[in-house]
């Protein structure tokens, strides 16, 4: 085995390794490192790449396998074994005739609760798939208000550049007002490069890559839009029917935590089958059916301690606890789902005002502006900004919306579910190399 010493230093070599790479690849970015993604390419990204989504697939995978578990257990396990003995004073001998065997055996446990186990389980199933779907959408949600971010991104840099441009000629008598002026605007500047790097941030965290550009295809991304009238909440099955779900899941799963616990109380009776070595260095390879034993066993743990008891005590505590999160989440989420069409109502009130009242705004401020050119650019700001705002706070109600909304997922979901053996294939191949003795 390799030295401790010799395993931490191999190790830190490589981890360093990985560290220059990383600060030459943002020092000196190459081609491989740009990218221009369409919305259907940035979808194909973060199906594959999400790690959020990658740990919704495995959850999956880890309750499908707990349901074949159940009929695992019908299968025979061997066991093989060699064992001998001999004198101390005669090592000579150690060895000399060993003794072989390989033995089967069969736990059945207790077979009057497999159906329950069965039912479940298909609950504990259902339930991973809507929390995988609901993961999904979050995920979606995000993407999409990264895309809408960069197309406002890219539109208050063009508007930049066009307010460097006026302030430059302004700028020719270069008065303490017009340096004053330059000075809001490299501020305003340095923040949009501070926002420009968190979204290129949030969009590899996103996708799970090491872009160190990212452009996307606004016009391919779909387009999203409500009125407070569209908005009738009463309509569950359009309106927030997979949250439903979901809540319905975990009060199940909260029911079967409660039976388990009750059975406890009951007698429980164990079935194992077993048979005589079927292989021995003596007789070779043997099997008759009439050498299988079944044998039973009946037991009833009496709750003498109180074990059970306080364990249903827990989970009535824990039930009244969940109980009223689940009663307050429900609320808040009622409360934010009707506050949010008030919003969207007076934001698309204030959008409506504000393209009316731009055209008279900014002609009056080009009669203003000849007698005093600041207040052009002082006004241009202000009136694009607001409406950037407005349109920021417009595209969150939305998604927040899409979210609840089972009209448009469909085709989505669909496409992500069905790509799902091809991505855990995908990973499991990228994970070979993962092993106890990988790094020996």
């Amino acid at each position: 085995m390799t030295p401790a010493e010799e395993r931490i230093e191999t190790s830190r070599l490589k981890i360093e390794e990985q560290y220059l790479t990383a600060l030459e690849r943002k020092e000196y970015p190459g081609p491989e490192e740009k990218v221009e993604l369409t919305w259907e390419e940035a979808i194909d990204k973060m199906m594959v790449g999400n790690t959020t989504l990658i740990q919704a697939d495995f959850r999956i995978v880890q309750v499908e396998d707990g349901r074949k578990q159940i009929w695992r257990r019908f299968i025979p396990s061997l066991t093989a074994s060699v064992s001998d003995s001999f004198l101390l004073g005669n090592l000579s001998d150690a060895f000399d005739s060993p003794n072989y065997r390989i033995r089967s055996f069969i736990g059945l446990g207790n077979l009057f609760d497999l159906p329950a186990r069965f039912y479940q389980q298909k609950i504990t199933l259902i339930g991973a798939h809507l929390n995988a779907e609901l993961t999904f959408r979050q995920e979606t949600v995000r993407l999409y208000r990264l895309f809408r971010q960069r197309q406002l991104l890219d539109e208050q840099r063009e508007f930049l550049a066009l307010e460097e441009e006026l302030i430059r000629e302004i700028q020719k008598d270069r008065n303490l007002r017009d340096a004053r002026r330059l000075h809001d605007f490299e501020r305003r500047q340095e923040r949009w490069k501070e926002r420009e790097s968190q979204w290129t941030s949030q969009m590899n965290d996103l996708l799970m890559s090491k872009y160190t550009q990212i452009r996307v295809d606004i016009d391919s991304l779909p387009e999203l839009h409500y009125t407070p009238e569209d908005l009738n909440l009463r309509d569950t099955e359009r309106w927030g029917h997979l949250q439903l779900s979901v809540m319905a899941m975990e009060d199940l799963a909260e029911q079967g935590r409660f039976r388990d616990t009750y059975m406890r109380y009951l007698p429980r009776v164990n079935f194992n089958v077993s048979t005589p070595p079927l292989f021995t260095d003596t007789d070779g390879f043997q099997f008759d059916v009439d050498d299988v034993r079944l044998s039973s066993s009946a037991n009833w743990r009496l709750d003498t301690r109180g074990d059970i008891g306080r364990q249903l005590e827990r989970l009535k505590r824990n039930k009244y606890v969940n109980d009223w999160r689940r009663d307050r989440r429900q609320d808040e989420e009622v409360k934010n789902l009707l506050e949010g069409i008030e919003q969207l109502r007076e934001v698309q009130e204030n959008r409506r005002k504000l393209e009316e009242a731009k055209e008279f705004y900014i002609e009056w401020l080009s009669v203003e502006s000849s007698q005093n050119p600041q207040s052009l650019i002082e006004g241009v700001t202000r009136v694009r900004e607001l409406e950037l705002s407005l349109r920021e706070e417009e595209i969150k109600i939305f998604t927040e919306f899409w979210l609840f909304d089972e009209k448009n997922w469909d085709e989505l979901v669909d496409r992500w579910v069905g790509g799902r053996e091809k991505r855990l294939e995908r990973i499991d191949k990228e994970m070979a190399y993962i092993g106890p003795f990988s790094n020996f």
